[in-house]
């Protein structure tokens, strides 16, 4: 049976809810350039936040300001209401896995588990108990004899965690922890690692540019982009609502259009769009264009009327069709040139619509998210 508590016990330890990171103003310049631009966030205590965004948006520099490897120009880090801004990275309470892992390749398993402990001058009973229970919690108690050459790239994952884990951080830093890893092992890692965090409540902040990692890893997603955070917000509402033209298209799939403000109700605002009207609750931004997400997903498909013209409301002609198995992706092109991406979920009796069918489309408003900028 594994012990997990055997890293919890004591003070500072996993299980302390009370811990939280919060950033305000961090700035990092190169030269001229703004790798980090005054960005402010916080973490609550024992989730997850993951920074997602292309290269060279600032994640990573981020991420390793949290360490103490990059000083910023500006800005205050703090973990649970302490200031680390200035502490060398071997005074802050946080452990960092990289995508290479950098295991010693002349250690065995449990040798590179115990190297920090052994840096902090623990007692050799104390470094083996910890060594069992950290490489119990991440399954690899019987590799323990192990070199890394010997391990599965998913193992040698998990012994730099249980490494990463064994010196019980306040902060666990995930640099691009899948990117070396196949993409079914990968998912499966996922999976495994989301359950650890959370079974010890472990506040972690994790840097990507997999989107779909994202999504199924974070209690909390920042979208960045040059150096700022469009948009921070759990995954569900990033994904259903993104504030920004950026985040809806960084998502992938997002239908992006743009519409017209033609008139105004005390419940909400009207939109000409594609060809057809809509009624859009809320208060319109300023300014006669709209711009609109729509997922494919929350599009509706129904066969068109023989009589119904194609620039009568959403209607238009199927263009092309992608088999994905359990989902069916239509092109369809409305009779104004617009082009939009519909998603089907197949059912046991579900037709593949065939290209060049007319049909119309069902847009609820409140699936189309107004992008503010």
């Amino acid at each position: 049976m594994r012990d997990d508590h055997a890293l919890k016990d004591g003070p500072g330890r996993l299980a302390d809810t009370s811990r939280a990171l919060s950033i305000a103003g961090l700035t990092k310049r190169y030269g001229s350039h703004r790798a980090v631009d005054d960005v402010s966030f916080a973490v609550p205590a024992g989730s997850l936040l993951t920074l997602l965004g292309p290269s060279g948006c600032g994640k990573t520099t981020i991420l390793r300001a949290i360490a103490g490897f990059v000083a910023p120009d500006a800005g205050r880090i703090e973990v649970g209401g302490v200031d680390i801004t200035a502490l060398p990275p071997e005074r802050r309470q946080t452990a960092m896995l990289f995508q290479s892992y950098a295991l010693f390749p002349h250690m065995t398993v449990a040798q590179n588990v115990a190297f920090g402990l052994k840096m902090r001058r623990l007692g050799r009973a104390e470094i083996a108990a910890k060594v069992v229970a950290a490489l119990a919690l991440v399954r690899l108690d019987e590799l323990a004899g192990r070199y890394p050459a010997e391990l599965s790239g998913g193992q040698q994952q998990r012994a730099a965690l249980a490494r990463a884990l064994v010196t019980e951080p306040q902060l666990l830093l995930l640099d691009e922890p899948f990117g070396a890893l196949d993409q079914n092992l990968r998912e499966a890692m996922q999976v495994e690692l989301r359950k650890l965090q959370q079974r010890l409540g472990i506040t972690t902040i994790l840097v990507t540019h997999d989107q779909q990692e994202a999504l199924i890893l974070s209690d909390l997603i920042a979208v960045m982009n040059a150096g700022r955070i469009e948009q921070l917000a759990p995954p569900i509402e990033v994904y259903d609502h993104p504030a920004t033209r950026f985040v809806a298209g960084f998502m992938g799939a997002a239908n992006l259009l743009t519409g017209r403000l033609t008139g105004r109700h005390a419940d909400g605002f009207d939109v000409a769009v594609g060809g057809g009207m809509l009624r859009l609750p809320g208060t319109p931004p300023a300014g006669d264009a709209i711009a609109l997400a729509v997922r494919p997903e929350a599009i509706g498909l129904d066969a068109a009327p023989a009589e119904t013209a194609d620039a009568d409301g959403f209607v238009g002609r199927i263009s092309f069709v992608t088999n994905l198995g359990s989902r069916l992706l239509y092109e369809i092109e409305l009779a104004d040139g617009l082009r939009l991406a519909v998603e089907e979920q197949r059912q046991d009796k579900t037709r593949v619509r065939a290209v060049g069918e007319r049909v119309r489309l069902r847009l609820d408003p409140h699936h189309c998210t107004v992008l503010r900028g």
